[in-house]
């Protein structure tokens, strides 16, 4: 539970294995003694699970999945939640017009074809949720964004 509690993991989280490993833990439920725990501890103090808050340690895992820089996804965040105008966490076809005239810096939404953004829709919302996420949108935007 200390190790949960030092990486911010919850109780049904799985500890990484690397961490695991360098306390030399076989398994889950193994408890360690208070030696043990000081000697993970010193060994793990440097590694992202101890050093980063959950939150922003699954921003770097999305910009290493997907070849992004980290400083480029957190940007593209920001981006994202400004432009999720009712706050769902999503970006729905009306909030996304918005989002190409922003990134090609466009003045009205009628400056670009509706076939070019029913395009970029197509390509973004391959699931056809009728909704982007972050991640949904960021493949979009590393894959395709706005050529």
């Amino acid at each position: 539970e200390a190790m949960r509690r030092r990486c911010g993991l919850g109780a049904t989280q799985p500890i990484p294995a690397s961490l695991r490993a360098a306390a030399l833990l076989s398994f889950e439920g193994e408890k360690v003694s208070f030696e043990e725990f000081l000697l993970w501890s010193q060994s793990t103090t440097f590694v992202e699970e101890t050093l980063v808050r959950p939150k922003e340690r699954h921003l770097r895992q999305l910009a290493r999945d997907h070849r992004c820089d980290f400083v480029q996804v957190e940007v593209l965040l920001k981006f994202f939640r400004a432009c999720d105008t009712d706050g769902s966490g999503y970006i729905e076809w009306d909030e996304f017009r918005q989002v190409v005239c922003r990134m090609l810096k466009v003045k009205e939404s009628t400056d670009i074809s509706e076939a070019r953004l029913q395009r970029y829709w197509k390509e973004a919302d391959q699931l056809k949720t009728g909704r982007l996420d972050f991640e949904q949108f960021l493949v979009w935007y590393a894959s395709n964004g706005t050529k």
